[in-house]
């Protein structure tokens, strides 16, 4: 950040430069693929007498995001900004480019710009992601036969359990990046109970 709250950033010499046209391919960085390098899943079922457990678990593997973060887009007469955390950090008056790296609001649009495209918005997607977890029971024929019922299971099951473990340090499944120009949410865990018999 300079002094009035705009943005700069560093070309491949070092040089803090202004303008996004003086900037050239040397000058990107190379930060990894929005596409994971690695992905699969493990779904098995473990049984022990009467029981059954079905356990599906997916993950990625070597990929990046951008974390979301503020825009300015112009409208008309008018300037609207897409409102993010980041609004709370933005410069305010002179000496804050000392303590944050967040523009000014009314600065012109490639201040935002730039500020987008910085690497400290990018986060690793690297993540393991529990699908489903369900647990059935066989109910013995011995019980059941008094009643004149021929087979039956008793079952609970649980979807969309989230992550066990992600790499990124910003909180964000990076399956489900929240937007504010698309309702983007993680889905709801769901669990079901379930008795089938068998007459």
């Amino acid at each position: 950040m300079d002094e009035n709250g705009d943005s700069q950033i560093y070309n491949a010499d070092g040089n803090i430069v202004k303008s996004t046209e003086s900037v050239t391919n040397d000058d990107l960085v190379y930060v990894g693929t929005l596409t994971p390098k690695y992905f699969g899943g493990f779904f098995n079922t473990f049984s022990y007498k009467g029981l059954s457990l079905y356990v599906g678990i997916t993950y990625k593997l070597g990929y990046i995001f951008q974390k979301p973060t503020i825009s300015q887009q112009a409208g008309g007469r008018n300037t609207y900004y897409e409102i993010n955390e980041d609004m709370a950090n933005r410069w305010r008056e002179a000496g804050d480019e000392a303590t944050t790296n967040v523009p000014r609001i009314g600065t012109d649009a490639n201040s935002f710009v730039r500020y987008r495209g910085a690497d400290i918005h990018i986060q690793k997607g690297d993540h393991i992601r529990l699908r489903e977890v369900s647990l059935t029971y066989n109910i013995p024929a011995k019980w059941l036969n008094k009643l004149l019922i021929n087979s039956g299971s008793i079952g609970f099951s649980a979807n969309n359990l989230g992550l066990i473990w992600k790499k990124n340090n910003a909180g964000i499944d990076p399956d489900f990046i929240p937007n504010s120009r698309s309702l983007t949410m993680s889905p709801t865990p769901s669990y079901n109970f379930s008795l089938n018999l068998n007459f």
